[in-house]
């Protein structure tokens, strides 16, 4: 089954991950320690300058970046948008002898790694020993009569696309087969064809042909009132 599938799967990454967290000994998560680690060896070449025990003016060589360490801010704004200290902050923080992760949003924690794997995924079971409430009475699917119409072409006779309609307005309405006397009697085009209508010359009244082909047709007036074609 494809649920089972599904579920098995789940059931396996969560484990594994659960494992892999439990292995991490950093206070922020694996992937965090890798971005924190190679920007603080760029940060090592920076000049810190304090201004005081939180604000401190980094010396990059180009335009230079304004740290406050309190407010978690960067004039770069990338300690603001990723929640995660940038190179200015890093060489604040290593200037001031303090941890990278406590710096860190909770986003970046192995606490909070720990917690999006801690649920457990359990097998179903058979579908005999499901627990299913009484009030839920039978919840298979009901069978409905399909309403609509059934287009039936005929080329009998040069008739064309007739509807053939099932009445389905009884007083039992699931009734799949209504009486005889409610359903809708509309003639088969297959069995009761409608006559074919052939041509005739109003002139001559032979068939295959019209008053103005007619060769015996009246020349005075070709186009008058009584030259019709039926």
């Amino acid at each position: 089954m494809l649920v089972e599938y599904v579920r098995d799967m789940m059931q396996k990454w969560f484990h594994e991950r659960r494992v892999a967290v439990s292995r991490n000994t950093t206070q922020p998560s694996r992937w965090a320690t890798e971005k924190l680690t190679k920007k603080n060896e760029t940060s090592h070449k920076y000049t810190v300058r304090p201004i005081d025990h939180v604000n401190f003016n980094i010396k990059d060589g180009e335009k230079d970046g304004l740290v406050n360490l309190s407010e978690k801010s960067c004039t770069c704004k990338e300690f603001q948008n990723d929640l995660l200290p940038c190179i200015h902050p890093l060489a604040a923080i290593r200037h001031c002898k303090k941890i990278f992760g406590d710096f860190c949003s909770d986003f970046y924690k192995t606490s909070t790694w720990l917690e999006s794997y801690s649920g457990l995924i359990f097998l179903v079971g058979h579908l005999s020993e499901w627990n299913t409430p009484e009030e839920t009475g039978d919840l298979k699917p009901v069978d409905r009569e399909r309403i609509g119409f059934r287009l039936q072409a005929s080329m009998v006779g040069g008739v064309g696309i007739v509807p053939y309609v099932r009445n389905l307005d009884t007083t039992d309405k699931n009734c799949a087969n209504p009486p005889v006397d409610q359903q809708c009697n509309v003639p088969n085009p297959q069995t009761n064809p409608r006559p074919c209508q052939r041509r005739k010359c109003k002139s001559c009244g032979q068939e295959g042909h019209n008053i103005r082909t007619c060769p015996t047709r009246p020349y005075d007036n070709p186009m008058g009132p009584d030259n019709d074609v039926e």
